[in-house]
Order: structure tokens, then sequence, then C-alpha cells
């Protein structure tokens, strides 16, 4: 749910058409993100050395995004 009032201060300045179209791409991205929630479609990650554990996050939203999120840290990690 968003009033019109709150949608225009989200996006000043834009148009009427803008502003509508901005509002809902965020709500049905809210709606998506909830989903997943209730689904238990929510992950983390751990990056181990043997036993030790190197790094760890959690709450990513969706698979595919936490398993982008594990291999670029692991990435980085490779690099330092």
């Amino acid at each position: 749910y968003c009033t019109r009032e709150k949608a225009i201060q989200e996006f000043p300045g834009q148009a009427e058409k803008v502003v509508r179209r901005e509002a809902l791409r965020v709500m049905v991205g809210e709606v998506e993100t909830f989903n997943q929630y209730l689904q238990g479609d929510v992950y983390g990650y751990r990056i181990m050395d043997g036993d030790d554990e190197i790094e760890s996050c959690w709450g990513f939203y969706g698979l595919d995004y936490v398993t982008e999120e594990a291999k670029a840290v692991a990435e980085a990690l490779c690099h330092t």
C-alpha cells in the first residue's frame, strides 16, 4: 500500500505517470521479496578453510543471489 502523497515524496520532481510506474515497481518487488520469505527462499553462505570459518553472511533472498555473492566474496578473499 502506498498513498499518492508518499509516492510523490519518494520520487520528487517526476511526472505523475513516472511516479505511478515507479511506485508500482517498488511494491511488486516488495511482494516478491515477502513471498520469498514466506516460501523459505532465504539463504546464507559460509566460506571455510578446513574447519575454520573465514567469512559468512546470511539473509539473502533467492538461491541465485546468494550464490553470486558467495562467489564474489570467495574470489575477493583469494586475491587478498
